[in-house]
């Protein structure tokens, strides 16, 4: 609880996601509970323009700041996929993470409802793995994020909505179990390795439908994306 009066200023990060249909609801009625006369700002990696046109609905005549960025993906990320069968994508993660065996990997699914099954299946096979929910409990999340940090977990399973904001070191992979959505997801994704300009790789793992799709996504970001030949 908090006292609404006293509140100036309203930031609402991860803005895109914040104001989609499945939030904006929420975020309106909050800052209608606030008194007039606030400052809202609003930020976000990546926005489009029905974004902004709903930003509208909260914003009186809102101002847009831009930063240009020189590079767009980090030139210490190599970029690497796998053909695999979809039935076979999990053997293929397992197989991978026993012939890399990473530091720190994260893997992204587009949907949760396959993270609790596929936590349990690798826990099973002797990796130590955990699941980032969107709807885990704030104390659950610091809980998960911290024992990936200090290594107690050395897979860690996300969404994309998750995985927003996380400043995690030494991250070395990133496997991509499903593809993201556009070339902005994939560019969000991998940004999660290759930080102050250390080496990371981004594996994406797909059919031979989904091939060409990752193919469009590494021509609009200007990335090669070399098959990975490994013999798992």
């Amino acid at each position: 609880k908090i006292k609404t009066q006293t509140v100036k200023t309203i930031v609402i990060d991860e803005a895109d996601r914040m104001l989609d249909i499945k939030n904006f609801s929420s975020v309106k009625k909050i800052i209608k509970g606030i008194q007039t006369g606030k400052q809202v700002l609003l930020y976000s990696a990546s926005i489009s323009n029905m974004t902004i046109e709903t930003a509208k609905e909260i914003i009186n005549e809102p101002e847009i700041i831009k930063a240009e960025a020189l590079n767009k993906v980090p030139l210490t990320i190599h970029h690497l996929y796998i053909i695999s069968a979809r039935e076979e994508k999990i053997n293929v993660l397992r197989n991978l993470v026993n012939f890399l065996k990473p530091e720190k990997l994260m893997v992204f699914l587009k949907q949760s409802d396959k993270m609790d099954r596929f936590t349990k299946e690798t826990k099973y096979h002797g990796l130590k793995a955990g699941g980032l929910y969107g709807s885990l409990e704030k104390e659950e999340r610091k809980k998960m994020i911290d024992d990936f940090r200090k290594g107690k977990i050395q897979i860690l399973f996300a969404t994309d909505i998750a995985a927003r904001g996380l400043d995690i070191k030494g991250i070395t992979h990133i496997v991509n179990f499903d593809l993201p959505v556009d070339d902005k997801a994939y560019l969000h994704r991998c940004g999660r390795t290759g930080r102050n300009n250390s080496e990371g790789f981004t594996i994406s793992i797909v059919t031979n439908d989904e091939k060409n799709i990752l193919f469009k996504i590494g021509k609009k970001l200007g990335i090669d994306i070399i098959d990975q030949k490994i013999k798992l």
